[in-house]
C-alpha cells in the first residue's frame, strides 16, 4: 500500500520511526501515533447504491400564467 505522506520532511521522521520499531527501540501505540502524525489521510472512495441514491422530485411545476 502506498503512503501518502504530509511532506518529505515527515516521510523520513515516518521511515526512521519504522526503523527504530523494527528494532523494539519504540512500541507499536508510538509507531501508530507515528503513522497518524506523517501519513495524510486516504480519502474513501464514494460509492453510489441504488438505496443511497437522492430520487429525484416528481412533482410537476405548474407553469406561471400571465
Amino acid at each position: 500500500m502506498k503512503k501518502n505522506y504530509e511532506s518529505e520532511a515527515l516521510k523520513v521522521c515516518h521511515q526512521s520511526a519504522q526503523n527504530l520499531f523494527k528494532l523494539g527501540v519504540i512500541d507499536e501505540n508510538e509507531m501508530k501515533n507515528f503513522d497518524n502524525d506523517c501519513i495524510s489521510p486516504t480519502p474513501k472512495k464514494l460509492f453510489k447504491s441504488a438505496g443511497s441514491r437522492v430520487k429525484q422530485n416528481k412533482t410537476p411545476v405548474a407553469a406561471a400564467s400571465h
